[in-house]
């Protein structure tokens, strides 16, 4: 498949996903959720004021962030209009939603204190174009904070190569889970530096990547 072709099922997916995310009935994507706290936790580290959330979906998690961080400007990106139609009907304070590419992010977005990408990156066709793009949106010293899946051995075999290519049979846009030396590489491609990659139940990643240079915190 060409990455036009995968961004395309990406967007049928979450076209159909979009009415039903945030309910009881969201299904598989009901996983997503469990990523949020860990999310928050990393953000309540350092303090921060402005933040961006590729591939924000229905603006789920940052409403439950600016319930938790009060005052804090967002900036919300996906590639899917219906599920920007979502978030943005929820009238979030000192929120704007974006359409665009996290692997080629719109000119314009400004700067941030801290990027976050929750069950996202496994979507990317080209995920080293995405850290790329991160460390130009980030300001100096500041963060990237991403939660996706990972693995290893013969389970990273499995996702890859059976269970993943099994659910674009069925309409579903993933693409592949990186390994963490895959993120060490992109993120020295981009010029950022790891410096905190935990694996989880689940096959779940935490990560916390900082653009070098400024001030941390």
């Amino acid at each position: 498949m060409t990455e036009d072709e995968y961004k395309a099922k990406s967007i049928a997916e979450f076209t159909r996903a979009a009415r039903r995310f945030d309910t009881t009935r969201a299904g598989v994507y009901r996983i997503c959720r469990l990523s949020y706290a860990q999310a928050a936790q990393e953000l309540a580290r350092e303090p921060f004021g402005t933040l961006l959330d590729c591939g924000c979906g229905t603006g789920l998690l940052l409403e439950r962030l600016l319930r938790r961080f009060p005052g804090i400007e967002c900036t919300g990106l996906d590639l899917t209009p219906a599920m920007l139609e979502a978030a943005r009907r929820k009238n979030l304070p000192r929120t704007r939603f974006v359409l665009g590419d996290a692997e080629d992010m719109p000119q314009g977005l400004g700067l941030f204190d801290a990027v976050i990408c929750v069950n996202s990156p496994h979507h990317y066709p080209s995920p080293g174009r995405f850290f790329k793009s991160a460390a130009r949106v980030l300001k100096p010293g500041r963060r990237l904070i991403i939660e996706d899946f990972t693995a290893e051995g013969a389970a990273l075999f499995w996702v890859n190569r059976v269970e993943l290519p099994l659910a674009r049979l069925f309409g579903k846009g993933d693409v592949r889970v990186l390994r963490r030396i895959e993120i060490c590489r992109f993120c020295g491609e981009a010029g950022l530096r790891p410096e905190k990659m935990l694996r989880g139940p689940l096959l779940r990643l935490h990560c916390l990547i900082r653009k070098p240079g400024g001030r941390a915190a």
